[in-house]
């Protein structure tokens, strides 16, 4: 993906600037106020992240954000090779929680993930 942009907006992208772009996504954190929301007591769901990161950017982000114990499912889209908006994405979360899509509420952080989510019902 970063390879990806890079050329499309025809930046020079060596090896190099390439290894410590990926790197500062180890050093991720999420919004205090997500933070909040994922570990309200008392709630009656079970949170989980569908992203389009890879597994370990993922895990560095949750452990930078303190919510190793609060999320349930942590869906990386490396699991199924393709990037949102593709079905089999917001399928894993079907897969993971064993709900109907019905049963599923996903709060969407930009406008492509909320039109995947809508196309897939």
């Amino acid at each position: 993906m970063l390879v990806f942009r890079a050329n499309m907006l025809k930046l020079d992208l060596t090896s190099n600037k390439g290894v410590r772009l990926m790197d500062t996504d180890l050093e991720i954190r999420c919004w205090p106020e997500a933070a909040a929301g994922y570990a309200l007591e008392g709630r009656r769901n079970s949170p989980g992240i569908p992203s389009d990161m890879t597994r370990e950017m993922l895990e560095a982000g949750i452990r930078n954000s303190g919510l190793e114990s609060v999320l349930e499912h942590v869906l990386s889209t490396d699991r199924v090779t393709v990037f949102k908006t593709d079905r089999r994405v917001y399928q894993m979360g079907v897969d993971a929680f064993g709900l109907k899509r019905e049963e599923i509420l996903f709060a969407a952080f930009a406008g492509w993930d909320a039109a995947g989510a809508k196309a897939f019902g």
